[in-house]
């Protein structure tokens, strides 16, 4: 009897590619083929063993296949292609179906092999919009791609080893997707019919894991105590990066300041910004304050930049090093806790790809449903090119930073601009969407400001009181913030109340620069520094928005604009939106851009937007 080990799905819907390890027949052959250099599906294992002897199949195939200088992912759709390019070879002749040992006549010469071609890395490529509308989309903008491997069954020479691909972390916009609108979708049922083409994803089980997520965690009393606690819980989590760093040496505490033996040396304290202004010599003052005692802290525009200094706000944690002199402490330097220069993300060996959206604000008139009705043809493969849809289909998850529905009185006027003005029936139109979209896609799912659950950040997660229809979809739901894990690769959804804050206080920073105010935040390392302006905070016996694990994707909305920045190893993404500019966007300044999609590969981290828009 084999022992049978199942790797668990933990999200999704209907029925999903799981893959079982059957020993030692099944570990056998995953192993052959990872020593030859090749990644194996789950949809390709069970290819594989449907054949007469399993074992003898592999070993044919492996000896078939051209070596590669970067590992290749033999899908089921793979092995398919081979067996029919077999068949079409040997036409009318009687031959055993691949899979048995051939019966080769004593005169045959030896079959060439079976060759996988390394694809050339496809070329950034400027499509005319008015040529490309008369056309299905047939290009995929990107750098430094490799396609999937190409197959060819042919007496030729082997074909060298393509092009090894170069990590690249760059951002790309992939415009032919604004075409989709000229595309002609093609039912499911036809794709189905007359196409042998299976999406990678579909291959691979849902892995998500959830490492931060607040939802029936919070804890408070309703005392002014929660809020210290609040600030204390950040202080301390706060103090700790600033003690992990190797440039900053033993931190003294502000209360330890007064002993005479220690007055003018130089030394480190951490603290917390209390009041801040300018003095008639252009020097900031600030008063920082820890566990122990408060003082006033001097910075020269002698030391620091003025542009840089206009960025420190009330409630942030920062570490001073400078000297104690008269109850002042004059500072040298200051340091933001932020994010080491040199991280990297622990890459997926999977070649799946996660996307991100937010803002789609269903139930409201100014819903651009023609640009998700192209979100959702572009991602279900329809109308799309080998290499498009080659593309499309590694996206396995689809994370959403809030805002699905409009809701109901959250804005004056709001009623007279709803199309839907049922909270329930919102969510169920949204449900009706998602269940749209392939089943082989996993959703994560978290609030924003336009859900029923508390403005007061953190926020748990949507309640299946009010969306029932999410739930049986086996969505992912988190509250805001949360952090979950995609094949190793971390993604912090936060929806990005605090932007508002951060355009008032910070020149530089506004509505339509969204990745500035993530840049500041994960120096800060926290989501929301400030306390009393607009954005709600609750009380809780700790700080939720304190960025203690550093996540590889931080991706927000909220804004309604696309901003995109890598920092320190961490792509920052606001995904725009799916709804045009309302009244209450007019009121704000901003002026929102629909229909940009991002997708992350989780395999080489490569970014790409899609444009649906065209604008």
């Amino acid at each position: 009897m084999h022992t049978r080990t199942a790797l668990m799905d933990t999200g999704g819907r209907g029925d999903r590619a799981t893959m079982t390890i059957e020993e030692p027949l099944d570990k056998t052959i995953i192993t052959d083929f990872l020593r030859a250099g090749f990644n194996i599906t789950p949809g390709a294992l069970s290819f594989i063993k449907q054949r007469a002897d399993p074992a003898l199949f592999a070993r044919m195939l492996l000896k078939s296949f051209n070596s590669t200088r970067q590992r290749v992912t033999i899908t089921r759709e793979i092995l398919e292609r081979i067996d029919k390019a077999v068949s079409d070879l040997v036409g009318d002749v009687p031959q055993p179906r691949i899979g048995t040992p051939p019966r080769e006549p004593a005169s045959s010469k030896p079959a060439a092999p079976l060759m996988i071609e390394q694809a050339k890395p496809m070329q950034e490529v400027t499509v005319d919009v008015d040529v490309a509308r008369k056309t299905k989309v047939d290009q995929i903008v990107t750098r430094a791609k490799i396609e999937m491997p190409a197959l060819a069954a042919s007496a030729a020479a082997p074909v060298p080893a393509g092009v090894e691909a170069q990590p690249v972390l760059e951002a790309v916009t992939f415009e032919a997707a604004s075409m989709i609108s000229s595309a002609t979708p093609v039912p499911a049922a036809e794709l189905t019919s007359k196409s042998t083409f299976t999406p990678l994803a579909k291959e691979y089980p849902a892995r998500v894991r959830i490492i931060e997520d607040c939802t029936g965690k919070l804890k408070n009393d309703g005392e002014f105590t929660d809020f210290l606690n609040v600030f204390h819980d950040r202080f301390e989590k706060i103090k700790a990066i600033f003690k992990a760093r190797n440039d900053i040496p033993r931190i003294t505490d502000i209360g330890d300041l007064g002993d005479g033996s220690r007055s003018g040396d130089e030394t480190y304290i951490v603290g917390m910004v209390i009041e801040k202004r300018q003095t008639k010599t252009g020097n900031t003052m600030l008063v920082v304050d820890d566990k122990t005692g408060s003082i006033n802290v001097v910075i020269s525009v002698k030391n620091k930049d003025p542009k840089i200094l206009v960025n420190i706000i009330l409630d942030e944690v920062l570490c001073f090093k400078g000297f104690n002199k008269e109850g002042f402490f004059f500072a040298t330097e200051f340091f933001w806790p932020d994010v080491k220069r040199n991280r990297k993300p622990q890459l997926a060996s999977e070649d799946l790809s996660i996307a991100l959206i937010s803002d789609i604000h269903v139930g409201s008139d100014n819903h651009l449903g023609d640009l998700w009705d192209r979100f959702k043809h572009w991602i279900r493969c329809e109308g799309l090119s080998d290499k498009a849809r080659e593309f499309a289909g590694k996206v396995k998850y689809i994370a959403i930073a809030g805002d699905l529905i409009d809701g109901v009185g959250v804005y004056p006027t709001q009623e007279d601009h709803l199309v839907i003005k049922d909270v329930y029936k919102q969510f169920e139109r949204v449900a009706e969407m998602l269940a749209e979209l392939p089943d082989y896609i996993s959703f994560i799912i978290s609030p924003g400001s336009h859900e029923p659950v508390r403005r007061a950040l953190p926020q748990p997660a949507i309640p299946r009181s009010y969306a029932p229809g999410l739930y049986d979809l086996k969505a992912t739901m988190v509250s805001d913030p949360a952090i979950v894990e995609t094949h190793g690769i971390k993604t912090m959804l936060y929806h990005g109340e605090s932007f508002i804050d951060l355009s008032i206080d910070i020149p530089g920073i506004s509505n339509s620069t969204p990745e500035k105010s993530m840049e500041k935040l994960m120096m800060s390392r926290h989501l929301a520094p400030s306390f009393g302006k607009k954005t709600e905070l609750a009380p809780d016996k700790r700080d939720w928005l304190v960025i203690n694990d550093v996540p590889d994707i931080l991706h927000t909305g909220h804004v309604h604009c696309n901003g995109i920045k890598m920092y320190h190893g961490t792509w920052l993404v606001n995904s725009g939106c799916f709804q045009g500019q309302t009244d209450f966007m007019k009121s704000l300044g901003i002026v929102p851009s629909p229909g940009k999609p991002t997708i992350i590969s989780l395999k080489d981290f490569k970014l790409t937007t899609l444009n649906l828009s065209g604008a």
